[in-house]
């Protein structure tokens, strides 16, 4: 007779059992990693976008001569910057929130440049306003 000692049929089953909890348990961690991968990139173009948002609205109010709010949802900075001559001019940046309150447009000098934040917030409404 061989001194080997086979497995049992019952020994089989336990370990496949086990083993397949723990590759469902790492295929649900993996999964869970992944969504919030996605939330963290989605967390960091919001914050990006924003930053710069605010980043050119404070440039703007630290030259500002006077802010004003024309309409709900846009407020017109009048402000103070110099041209090729280093001579000052005036010039008025205008800060407008879209009606669905996903974008803000800014406009300065015939040239409008938008903010979209539908995608960076999942289509939630933003908070936006210039108290002057």
């Amino acid at each position: 007779m061989s001194a080997r000692k086979a497995f049992t049929t019952v020994e089989l089953i336990t370990v496949a059992a086990l083993l397949c909890g723990a590759i469902a348990l790492w295929y649900y961690v993996l999964m869970q990693a992944r969504m919030q991968s996605g939330d963290i990139e989605d967390e960091q173009s919001f914050h990006a976008l924003s930053a710069s948002l605010v980043g050119e609205l404070r440039r703007d109010i630290r030259s500002s001569l006077s802010i004003s709010s024309s309409a709900p949802g846009k407020w017109e900075i009048d402000t103070v910057s110099t041209d090729r001559e280093c001579l000052p001019i005036r010039e008025t940046v205008i800060y407008e929130l879209s009606q669905d309150r996903l974008k803000v447009r800014v406009t300065r000098k015939e040239k409008t440049k938008t903010y979209d934040f539908s995608k960076a917030s999942d289509g939630k409404e933003i908070s936006f306003n210039i108290i002057p």
